[in-house]
């Protein structure tokens, strides 16, 4: 359901006292984006003692990814808000408004133009392009940008609802299809397209969809509610609220939604396939704050690595294209045809492969991006993209719903997938509800970090893939809460640091070897990067169905990795798992004594039974691993000259999250403190924005203020 949201509510936390409190609603002022790296937030009450509190803070209050009152039918229509960037006092500011002329006006605050795309052409560095409050449609294409210390920035009106759309209100001559249904069918005019840049045409009616067979690249909404596209004529005649885009005739038909009719709907048709991007490549020190950016054609973006798919590069609705230093804040970004935002350098291949069709060279210094406070949801496929970069930070945006078209066998879609970057930094955001996984690292990211999110709801919360030791991954004081198959999952990849988080009620399924545990590592193939030398270290994992961890036999790629200073859920029997993912390779050293599950349980039994333990009656196995008891696990890893979980814990520990209040109610057995820790490097603050205490007095998780006892933890707050 597309809505509109007020951009005044503004909530964000005050630390202190015995615990965290949420301040209310209003026009208090709160850190900018810039200034904030705080987590998403979370409000405690507990029941064990308040000998634990925290220490006053010794920094300013830290930004809450602020939420509006979820809808009546359970989705959340919510949004961050920071306070509205206020008009530069240096460059020149051009107005825009829906009562403007190109014509007769001269951008002035009394003759405003009519277009964004007027102003951007006459906006120099430094300069401030003002749009009013309405509604704007087709692509702004900002001819350039600014430099250091003197962006062009363009800026909602403060305080009001400024939409631009890639699409147009469509009022064809409507003809009843299908008798006795509601439905309708008309041939767009191809004037509606007028973008010519596109290297495939600028109708997305006549471009099909890459992994979608049947489906082109067109939208269609009737009241601000997105029509599901269908491949066939016949499979829109059971679901209202569908639609069928037939090539032989040119013509749309639309079974329209109960209760709606083509002459009382608004009917709108998407015709640009970006919306805010520019033609040339490069543009630095540009800022987009305060939109509502919405409905775009643009394609799946999974061929982009390859030289014979041109059109399935990283084309978001916000296109930086290849640009660096951009701030993109305080937007909606949501109902793109597939991706939401791309950051990087769209694609592997070289300048004659560019979508637009013009020789421009790809560009791999796409650095210094600042994506903070906006709200990235419904998007086709992914909410964000980057391919390259440095010193990207993505802070205090929640992430919701996307991949709605999950394309079968579609190997790119997340709520953020990065690629080749470096410093890449995601603090203080909510992923929500995204049909795919969250946060995916993929091939050589150099020294990333995603630290004080909250993940709920999603298929996966972090991938990370061919990651390497010597530039190590940080995954550091998160809350993962009710994620499908794994909280963290790696294959290929070595040298993360998995630290102070909580993983909890991960659900299950067999998809990619794993069955629902917090924690799995995997080997998977060959490649240049091993899985080797990861470190899972005070973190807590309760409540997971599949089990706390999962972890490849030692062998091959497959070596050092360790855990230890743990609290695990006695919940699952046997719940730490060793997998059969070492590398199948005879010729590498020691090879692998085992080529499938059963063989790996024989495997395991025979160690443990030299170790003194009788073999397991019933051991759990997973569809790729064989379980342990803690003590069982300590022995077999010694054994392996590989040290883990002595200073680990069983637990009887719960968690559960109530929907309604977005609370966790977290249930703890033991005193945190009897643990301990030991230091990670580039971990100073846990997840409420306290510091962590030195030399090894950090409690495992992601809250030191956590006792004994029932805590209550509000995630995050939806304003009354």
């Amino acid at each position: 359901m597309s809505r509109s949201f007020p951009l005044k509510l503004i909530a964000w936390f005050m630390l202190g006292g015995s615990g965290l409190s949420l301040a209310s609603c209003g026009n208090s002022k709160a850190p900018s984006a810039q200034d904030s790296l705080g987590a998403a937030g979370a409000s405690t009450t507990g029941s064990g003692g308040t000998g634990n509190s925290p220490p006053a803070p010794t920094q300013p209050p830290v930004l809450l990814t602020a939420l509006l009152k979820p809808a009546a039918e359970g989705q959340l229509t919510c949004r961050p808000v920071a306070p509205a960037r206020s008009i530069p006092a240096t460059g020149k500011v051009l107005f825009v408004a829906m009562t403007g002329d190109d014509t007769t006006g001269d951008g002035s605050d009394p003759k405003p133009f009519a277009t964004i795309q007027k102003a951007a052409d006459l906006a120099m560095p430094g300069d401030t392009v003002v749009v009013r409050e309405g509604t704007y449609r087709g692509r702004v294409a900002p001819p350039r940008g600014g430099v250091e210390g003197m962006p062009i920035t363009y800026l909602a009106e403060p305080g009001k609802q400024v939409t631009l759309k890639g699409s147009q209100v469509w009022k064809p001559a409507w003809e009843a299809s299908q008798p006795g249904l509601n439905i309708f069918k008309a041939i767009p005019d191809p004037a509606l397209f007028k973008d010519t840049s596109q290297i495939d045409g600028p109708n997305p009616l006549l471009v099909m969809m890459s992994g979608k067979p049947g489906l082109t690249l067109g939208q269609i909404f009737v009241d601000g509610e997105r029509m599901v596209a269908m491949p066939a004529a016949a499979d829109i005649r059971q679901r209202p609220g569908s639609w069928h885009y037939d090539a032989a005739t040119q013509s749309i038909q639309v079974h329209f939604p109960l209760g709606k009719l083509p002459e009382t709907s608004v009917v709108e048709l998407t015709t640009e396939r970006r919306v805010f991007a520019p033609h040339l490549r490069g543009l630095g020190y540009i800022t987009l704050s305060g939109f509502t950016i919405e409905h775009c054609a643009n394609n799946y973006p999974g061929g982009f690595y390859n030289r014979n798919s041109v059109a399935e590069q990283q084309a978001g609705m916000v296109g930086t294209r290849s640009g660096h230093h951009w701030v993109i804040e305080n937007n909606i970004i949501r109902q793109a045809q597939s991706l939401g935002i791309d950051c990087g350098s769209e694609s592997e291949v070289s300048g004659e492969y560019d979508i637009e069709g013009v020789d421009q060279t790809r560009i791999r210094a796409t650095d210094g991006h600042v994506i903070a406070n906006n709200f990235i949801a419904d998007n086709g496929t992914n909410g964000m993209m980057c391919f390259g970069g440095t010193g990207i930070s993505v802070l205090n945006n929640v992430f919701a719903r996307n991949n709605h078209l999950d394309p079968p066998g579609g190997a790119e879609p997340a709520a953020i997938k990065v690629h080749l970057t470096t410093g890449f930094t995601v603090i203080g955001n909510l992923f929500l509800d995204n049909n795919t996984l969250g946060m995916y690292f993929d091939n050589n990211n150099r020294e990333s970090r995603v630290s004080r999110n909250v993940f709920i709801g999603n298929d996966r919360a972090v991938f990370l893939e061919l990651g390497r030791a010597d530039y190590p991954a940080l995954v550091d004081n998160n809350i993962f809460v009710d994620n499908i198959a794994n909280g963290v999952y790696m294959h290929d990849s070595s040298g993360a640091r998995i630290v102070h988080n909580l993983i909890a009620t991960t659900k299950g399924n067999d998809e990619w070897g794993s069955a629902a545990e917090g924690y799995f590592l995997r080997r998977v193939t060959e490649r240049v990067a091993t899985t080797s030398s990861n470190f899972l270290l005070a973190n807590i994992l309760i409540g997971n169905e599949g089990g706390s961890l999962s972890i490849p036999y030692p062998c091959g790629g497959s070596l050092n990795n360790r855990t230890d200073f743990n609290v695990y859920a006695d919940s699952v029997l046997r719940p730490l798992a060793v997998n059969l993912h070492c590398p199948m390779n005879a010729l590498m050293q020691p090879a692998t004594p085992f080529m499938n599950r059963e063989n790996l349980i024989q495997q395991v039994a025979t160690e443990l039974t030299a170790l003194g333990f009788p073999a397991p009656v019933n051991p759990r196995t997973t569809s790729l691993g064989v379980g342990l008891t803690l003590e069982e696990w300590r022995a077999f890893w010694s054994s392996h000259n590989e040290p883990h979980d002595q200073k680990s814990v069983i637990s009887k520990a719960t968690a559960e999250l109530n929907r309604a209040t977005w609370t966790l109610k977290l249930n703890l057995d033991i005193d945190l403190a009897s643990v301990g820790s030991e230091a990670t490097p580039g971990t100073d603050m846990d997840f409420a924005g306290q510091p962590l205490p030195l030399a090894g007095l950090a409690k495992p998780g992601p809250l030191q203020s956590l006792v004994p006892g029932m805590t209550e933890i509000r995630l995050f707050k939806c304003a009354p």
